[in-house]
């Protein structure tokens, strides 16, 4: 019984990978290398001009005949939902929001259409499940909405516009 060395079994595996790569790279990129060894001797860049060839890989770029271009003066944006001004401190900020900028009537805004929009839609599953996602999108305003009157509101306003019973146990945890 005859046995090798670690030693031994390492330095063939590295033999025969070295071997392995070489071959391969002599098979498969025997072009970049033959490039490579000319332009060291010969000072150029890596890939001399002469080997390089102009081809167009797609036609030309056609405009589509339905796409208009039109002045930066006809273009028409909506209004800010929420007032922008940078330069105001924090607390003349929230002090000066007109009431349908504050958060909570935003929120009851938002509720409201959330509850229009599942009026003929026959899903509490996924109301109260868009519902969470939404009062969880206010969660950094929460030191000013009043969740209560919130959910009051929510229930008021869904009490006959949806197709299914909504309780307060229905409603998400608020205020945790």
């Amino acid at each position: 019984m005859s046995s090798i060395s670690w030693q031994q079994y390492l330095a063939a595996i590295a033999i025969i990978s070295a071997s392995y790569y070489l071959y391969v790279i002599l098979r498969y990129y025997q072009r970049e290398v033959t490039n490579l060894f000319i332009a060291k001797q010969s000072g150029q860049l890596l890939a001399p001009s002469s080997t390089l060839s102009s081809f167009t890989v797609m036609g030309q770029a056609k405009q589509d005949q339905s796409i208009t271009v039109v002045a930066d003066e006809e273009l028409q944006f909506a209004e800010a939902d929420i007032d922008e001004d940078l330069n105001e401190p924090v607390a003349e900020t929230t002090a000066a929001k007109p009431v349908e900028f504050l958060p909570q009537t935003q929120l009851l805004n938002e509720t409201d259409k959330l509850i229009d929009a599942f009026a003929d839609v026959d899903s509490k599953s996924e109301f109260i499940s868009l519902l969470n996602i939404l009062l969880t999108s206010y969660k950094p305003y929460e030191s000013e909405i009043n969740y209560l009157q919130v959910i009051e509101h929510i229930l008021n306003e869904s009490h006959g516009k949806l197709p299914f019973d909504l309780t307060s146990n229905d409603l998400p945890a608020l205020n945790e």
